[in-house]
């Protein structure tokens, strides 16, 4: 597997979470019509953000994933996924063939990779990703963007109203991130800048499906903009349970060497 593709799957969601008590609720789809209400003011609809977000103990999906390269190329895999909230991420990415290829791990402190095509693997904390951004990067950050949620979004945002929606900002040292939030208080489009490169990453959700507490969406669309270059991401959850019991293994073989790069 080469540079490109592994650096997307480490940063698939980075560009990019999420179970351990009861089988899931039957999943609905989301109304069609959103009522309109009255707009928010900026602390009020920050903190309807909040409430709305999705929340999780365990989450267990399968995730059909295509990468598209800004020089043509194309990558389709099946990617396994099973998170505890708020520690740990682990995905299992097979291509066509149904082997194996890539396991990530990302927990609150750490990336882990294996490359099970090479006997490779990587060990790094988030300062790694520096490597591909200034942007401070964390595990907080790629679980909101997995499951729909404000990256970084603070009470110091502006917020105007726009017909159906609601359009938000907020800015931090590194980032600045543009939201498009509907009346249900769920995001549907999310841009985050860079503030020193101008580096973007575009995140568009849709089919808003009901996952036991909330909203979850079973369509994402990951746009990562640098240098004048473009690669995309596309993922559409399936198989969807929450709040079971979930297994995460991620034992690196003694015999495997480390990744260079």
């Amino acid at each position: 597997m080469n540079r490109n593709y592994l650096y997307l799957l480490i940063c698939l969601s980075g560009f990019i979470t999420l179970s351990a008590c009861k089988h899931h609720k039957e999943i609905q789809k989301a109304k069609a019509e959103e009522k309109a209400i009255v707009t928010p003011s900026s602390f009020s609809l920050f903190d309807s953000v909040i409430t709305h977000s999705y929340k999780y103990h365990t989450l267990n999906a399968k995730v059909k994933t295509e990468f598209k390269g800004n020089d043509g190329s194309e990558l389709s895999l099946m990617i396994t996924l099973r998170s505890v909230s708020d520690s740990a991420i682990w995905m299992s990415a097979s291509p066509a063939l149904g082997i194996e290829a890539v396991r990530i791990l990302f927990t609150r402190d750490s990336i882990k990779v294996m490359d099970k095509i090479n006997g490779r693997y990587l060990r790094e904390s988030y300062d790694f990703l520096k490597s591909f951004t200034t942007a401070e990067i964390n595990y907080a950050m790629i679980q909101n963007i997995l499951t729909g949620n404000a990256a970084f979004m603070n009470a110091a945002l502006a917020t105007d109203s726009i017909t159906n929606y609601y359009k938000a900002h907020c800015n931090s040292i590194t980032l600045q991130e543009n939201l498009v939030v509907t009346k249900l208080f769920r995001i549907l489009d999310n841009i985050i800048t860079d503030n020193a490169t101008q580096d973007k990453i575009n995140i568009k959700y849709a089919d808003f499906q009901y996952v036991e507490t909330e909203y979850l969406p079973f369509d994402i669309q990951i746009e990562a903009l640098s240098k004048g270059k473009k690669a995309t991401i596309l993922l559409n959850y399936t198989n969807v349970s929450v709040n079971v019991p979930v297994e995460i293994k991620f034992n690196i073989p003694s015999s495997y060497t480390k990744m260079k790069y």
